[in-house]
This record gives C-alpha cells, sequence and structure tokens, in this order.
C-alpha cells in the first residue's frame, strides 16, 4: 500500500514551456511552471513587462505577440533549443551517436 509511484518515460521538465506575453499573468504562469521545474521561455514586445524579469524564465523580446511575426520568433526559438540540445548532447555523446539531425 505505501508504494510510491515512479514516472515512465520523460518528465515534463524536459520540454520547455513558451509563455506568450508577460504582464501579471504571464508571471504567474512562468512562477508555476518553475514549481514542476519546467524550463520557461516568455516572450513580450515590452522588456519592462513583469514576467519579462522573473528568475523562472528565460525572456525572448518579440516584435509581435500575434500572427505570422509571432511564429517566426517561435520559429528562432524552436532553433535555439534544438541546437542547446545538440551542444549538450555532443559533450556527452560521440558525433555518430548523435540522435538530432
Amino acid at each position: 500500500m505505501g508504494e510510491s509511484r515512479m514516472k515512465s518515460g520523460p518528465s515534463v521538465g524536459d520540454r520547455p514551456a513558451v509563455v506568450i506575453g508577460g504582464e501579471r499573468n504571464g508571471l504567474g504562469v512562468c512562477r508555476s511552471l518553475a514549481k514542476g521545474d519546467v524550463p520557461t521561455y516568455v516572450l513580450d514586445r515590452r522588456r519592462r513587462n513583469a514576467a519579462m524579469w522573473s528568475r523562472y524564465a528565460t525572456p525572448v523580446k518579440t516584435s509581435a505577440l500575434h500572427g505570422a511575426k509571432l511564429l517566426g520568433s517561435l520559429r528562432s526559438l524552436a532553433v535555439s533549443e534544438r541546437d542547446t540540445a545538440k551542444a549538450h548532447l555532443r559533450g556527452v555523446m560521440s558525433d555518430e551517436d548523435l540522435p538530432l539531425p
């Protein structure tokens, strides 16, 4: 009865979250995600918004919070995240073992 439950597979904390909008609601979301050890990026047009200064998120300044410009920012962030993961794996694995393209 007193057995602890084990998670199988990758944890949620292995995948980053993106919060769009750095005002007070975005700050609250960043703090909540931090409780679950989820790496978080916050996108906003203004550096002065609260979540852009949070210790729980990586700020990313973008020119728009909707439309094609937002999609471009998200694509850039995905490429950056993939490159970071590849660089980390290179430190642990040989080039032949790398699973990423």
